[in-house]
């Protein structure tokens, strides 16, 4: 009963201080691997770049070793010999929600280099931010969606019930959001806008693409990201004092602080809409905080006095495709001092979601770079709220 799926999860059943999630996961992908032997060949090469042969292939979960006395769980465990013969193992570090990876990636290269192994080490997540992280210490670092991707590539199997469980695991990753959405298109954006969307929302496939935008911003003055990582934000609440009609990841705290993201309802920030048929835009903004709305407008005149439209007039002319406004340009709206938009479907191709993702993250970064590159707008925040508002 070595592949009984029933047994191998019955481990994991909710109790006190765990929860089962990242490990169900880990069982039920092993699970598909060990019962199709031509997926799990496949799968060496795809993330190892090995080819392995078949009939020696050995998967398994829960195995432990010690080092030193510390004990170390690697999620998956995979062996087997190489078309020469020689052994190899292969080990796998899952994540779903849990963000702490540094400690027991160099765990487990310490163990695995000290005891002299032909060995690979694979780490897999939800989210890209970890993905550079764990670039540092891995061999392949990938995201949950690429394993989905992976699995709707190769779908070979002869065996009906093997067959059946890949697609199982396939519809479960989908309906925990470890699938990549379907993506974007203006036919989506336009439907949505006009009330007639159904099943995978833009909001939410916005909010994925969000989470993968976590990423490397060096393009930004660590000025705007030294109180912290960039963290996503969901600014759609039901509540109406919460719905600020955007989603999208936000850097540092608003004194000041940066948004990049989607705005999918511009009449909640005082604005119209660059195309009143697709309300759905990609936005940059440097914002402050309500605390200081007794400041609101000595810190516009201190701006405009600094020169920061002086600057957007340059912006409008780097950045020909885009709404630009500054301090000025929209009283209504005093937290917003510099607003970079452009309609997304503008952005968008008939790419893949990951192809988009990728566009999406190129022109944020495109626009950071002709903001930042003097260093001068950075300084016209700083001498104000480092030296005035304080």
């Amino acid at each position: 009963m070595e592949n009984n799926i029933f047994l191998s999860l019955f481990s994991y059943i909710p109790r006190e201080e765990m929860t089962p999630e990242e490990n169900f996961l880990t069982e039920a992908f092993a699970h598909t691997l060990k019962i199709d032997a031509n997926l799990a060949y496949e799968w060496v090469k795809y993330c190892a770049d090995l080819e392995l042969e078949q009939d020696s292939l050995r998967i398994s979960t829960q195995d432990s070793y010690s080092d030193e006395g510390v004990p170390i769980r690697p999620d998956m465990v995979i062996t087997g010999s190489t078309k020469n013969g020689q052994q190899f193992t292969i080990w796998h570090e899952h994540k779903w929600e849990d963000y702490t990876i540094e400690d027991k990636l160099t765990k487990y290269n310490g163990y695995l280099n000290k005891n002299d192994l032909e060995h690979k080490l694979i780490f897999i997540c939800a989210y890209r931010n970890q993905i550079s992280i764990a670039e540092q210490y891995c061999d392949n670092a990938l995201l949950w969606a690429d394993v989905h991707q992976f699995l709707s590539d190769n779908d070979s199997a002869a065996d009906l019930y093997a067959n059946r469980m890949r697609e199982q695991l396939l519809d479960f990753m989908k309906a925990k959001k470890l699938a990549p959405p379907e993506p974007l298109s203006e036919s989506k954006l336009r439907a949505y806008c006009s009330g007639e969307s159904s099943g995978e929302t833009v909001p939410d496939v916005c909010l994925w693409i969000a989470e993968q935008l976590v990423t490397n911003w060096s393009c930004i003055p660590e000025y705007f990201t030294k109180n912290g990582e960039p963290v996503v934000r969901d600014r759609t609440g039901r509540h109406s004092q919460q719905d600020w009609g955007r989603k999208g990841i936000e850097f540092g705290d608003w004194y000041p602080g940066i948004f990049m993201g989607f705005l999918l309802e511009p009449s909640k920030h005082h604005m119209d809409p660059i195309d009143p048929e697709n309300t759905v835009e990609l936005i940059f903004m440097i914002e402050v905080h309500n605390d200081y709305k007794k400041y609101f407008e000595v810190i516009k005149d201190c701006l405009i006095k600094n020169g920061l439209n002086d600057y957007v007039k340059i912006f409008r002319v780097e950045l020909p495709e885009t709404v630009i406004y500054g301090p000025q340009d929209n009283p209504e709206d005093p937290w917003r001092q510099l607003v970079i938009r452009e309609t997304l479907s503008v952005i968008l191709g008939t790419e893949t979601v990951q192809e988009q993702v990728d566009s999406i993250y190129q022109r944020l970064k495109d626009w950071c770079t002709v903001v930042f590159k003097d260093g001068k707008v950075k300084k016209i925040f700083r001498d104000y709220f480092e030296n005035k508002a304080t």
